[in-house]
């Protein structure tokens, strides 16, 4: 999982490049940032209540979404942009570890954190604390979850002033 600056075509192309194997396929909803890709690129038409068509679907990257936003309103209430990326990568990792026992959980934690560490100065003042969104030119004062119903399809993250 991966913050990005914005859902424009440039933005997600190039995260498809760095991230997605030559020979994959990919499948999303309709939202025209997706298409062109030099991929084999299936798409559903939820504006048209198509959400399964085939083995063409999104309900993986939903049930994701749905785990992130129970986290935003279960847990957190807030979460900055300056820790957007942490808080995503802290729902992949919960994701990517559901099937440990809790033994085997904490063990994996507590190695991926060993020589680790945020200084309080990067925590809480000036500068970006995750390298991964440092592609913001100037630091947004909120992101905003826009659901399907006002992006054509698409569930984002967006940025405003």
């Amino acid at each position: 999982m991966k913050v990005l600056p914005d859902t424009g075509k440039e933005s997600i192309h190039q995260f498809v490049h760095e991230t997605v194997s030559e020979d994959a396929t990919i499948y999303t909803d309709e939202l025209a940032s997706y298409k062109g890709t030099p991929f084999e690129h299936h798409w559903v038409i939820h504006g048209a209540k198509e959400y399964v068509r085939d083995d063409v679907h999104t309900n993986g990257i939903e049930s994701i979404w749905a785990l992130f936003r129970r986290t935003y309103h279960g847990t957190y209430h807030h979460m900055s942009p300056k820790h957007l990326q942490r808080y995503a990568n802290e729902c992949s990792g919960r994701l990517n570890m559901r099937g440990l026992n809790t033994v085997d959980m904490m063990a994996m934690i507590l190695q991926d954190m060993e020589g680790k560490k945020v200084d309080y100065h990067r925590l809480t003042e000036g500068g970006v604390a995750y390298p991964d969104i440092r592609n913001y030119d100037r630091p947004p004062r909120y992101l905003k979850y826009v659901g399907k119903e006002r992006r054509g399809g698409s569930n984002c993250l967006q940025e405003h002033q």
